[in-house]
């Protein structure tokens, strides 16, 4: 009797963060021909440190040996994050791959901007199938399948690079990692309301996930980002109040926010950036886009109050601290601010320009012609297009059609995972086993990644 083969998504059961830097997901398969609801089930555990990381384990609660083929979607589009806002280009055609059992690689390259992905997996998949990685497995009863996946990260220069990490680390010993043991030294609040107490500690958490590792002149340096997840940058004006505000609970960040964006200062007129001498920078990226000089985020200068700021947050640090070396260090930066407010800031004397549109449409459009060519595909993407992969998880089992096996007598807590997998099941016992199909459909997150949601790095 000919059989067909069955693929249907596994199904989302859980999923949460765990710390601003970790996430689980639970996941088990749906009701199919030759295979009841909840016999695999599948949990997924993530964490960034060095690159991502993520570990994948499936648990049979069949009564029986259970074959089945697991499909992990992989792929890269590289997308800018100015891009991801308004219009993205189809770079398919001009991202080359590499693949093997072991490791798929994605490079792109655009003049001098050169961007690479690379995903490690351990153990290595039975094959490739175009840009998915595909284990052929066979569970017994009761029984788990393990494997890791990792995403190395690029650093640049002045990028702190966060200590090597592993699984056990963070889910068994959390303690242990930088962001458990920053979070130790901070002030503790004890109090007899619960929601002011509850307030604070997620106060702290936020604060943890928005710092900003950098180095400078052999210091370790800490500030805060603008937010999770568009605005995890250097920012001036957002970085400079959240300095400010937690400035009484400890000098870290602030320390951080004034020496690095004293290091950016302004240096000359430039208009494309709304850079002017002394002014303090809104925005850093270091994309595609900015790269080649499309966007003026290298960094951009369209703020007319962060310059103020950085003055308020140098006074006040002083007043907490009394740290009259780093004052001393800044004096040249403090008069320089003071000269761009006299100079640039005052009422009458600014050149205005629209903050939200800092590179005008009409200069725009013919740049990024230039830069994509006429011919160039676009894409729109709905804006709920960056959330796809938690509400499609790509989980997928494929089955031929046979007889029921028994099904699991009691249920294993298994974490939703984003998408990504698919997976073709037969019985042990016929021995029947179909053939490849396509890739299928993976969701296409706005992080950069398709399935892994992995962010491209350079």
């Amino acid at each position: 009797m000919a059989t067909v083969d069955h693929r249907e998504p596994l199904l989302p059961l859980r999923s949460s963060s765990v710390e601003a830097y970790s996430a689980a997901f639970f996941l088990a398969n749906a009701e199919m021909p030759g295979l009841r609801a909840n016999t695999i089930g599948a949990r997924r555990q993530r964490f960034v440190g060095d690159g991502l990381h993520e570990r994948v384990e499936l648990r049979c609660f069949a009564n029986r040996p259970v074959r089945f083929e697991l499909r992990l979607a992989v792929g890269a589009d590289f997308a800018d994050i100015f891009e991801i806002k308004e219009t993205v280009r189809d770079r398919s055609q001009e991202i080359n791959r590499e693949h093997e059992p072991g490791s798929l690689r994605f490079l792109y390259r655009n003049r001098s901007f050169v961007a690479t992905t690379t995903v490690e997996v351990s153990p290595a998949a039975t094959r490739v199938d175009g840009d998915d990685l595909v284990w052929e497995l066979c569970l017994e009863p009761d029984t788990e399948w393990r494997c890791e996946l990792n995403v190395p990260l690029t650093f640049g220069p002045s990028d702190m690079r966060p200590e090597h990490r592993h699984f056990h680390e963070v889910f068994d010993h959390p303690e242990n990692d930088p962001a458990s043991r920053w979070r130790a030294a901070a002030p503790m609040l004890h109090s007899e309301s619960d929601l002011l107490a509850a307030v604070f500690e997620r106060s702290v958490q936020d604060l943890v996930a928005l710092r900003i590792h950098k180095r400078l002149r052999d210091e370790d340096l800490n500030l805060p980002a603008a937010g999770l997840p568009w605005f995890l940058s250097i920012f001036g004006r957002d970085t400079l109040i959240t300095a400010y505000q937690s400035v009484c609970f400890g000098p870290r960040l602030s320390r951080g926010a004034l020496l690095m964006l004293a290091l950016q200062q302004g240096q000359r007129v430039d208009d494309f950036r709304d850079e002017e001498p002394g002014k303090i920078l809104h925005e850093i990226r270091n994309g595609e886009l900015t790269q080649l000089g499309i966007m003026p985020y290298s960094p951009y200068y369209g703020t007319s109050d962060a310059t103020q700021l950085w003055l308020i947050l140098l006074s006040e640090y002083w007043r907490w601290t009394r740290d009259d070396g780093l004052v001393r260090e800044l004096r040249d930066n403090a008069y320089a601010a003071l000269r761009w407010i006299d100079q640039y800031g005052r009422p009458g004397r600014r050149r205005v320009r629209r903050v939200s549109d800092p590179v005008p449409t009409r200069v725009r459009q013919p740049l990024l012609a230039r830069l994509l060519g006429r011919g160039a595909v676009l894409r729109r993407h709905h804006p709920a297009a960056a959330h796809r992969h938690l509400r499609n998880p790509g989980l997928h089992l494929r089955t031929p059609s046979c007889a029921w096996p028994n099904s699991p007598t009691d249920p294993w807590p298994i974490p939703p995972s984003p998408s990504g997998f698919a997976a073709r099941h037969s019985s042990c016992g016929n021995g029947s086993t179909g053939t490849s199909g396509s890739s299928g459909e993976a969701a296409t997150t706005r992080s950069g990644w398709t399935g892994t949601n992995a962010r491209s790095t350079r």
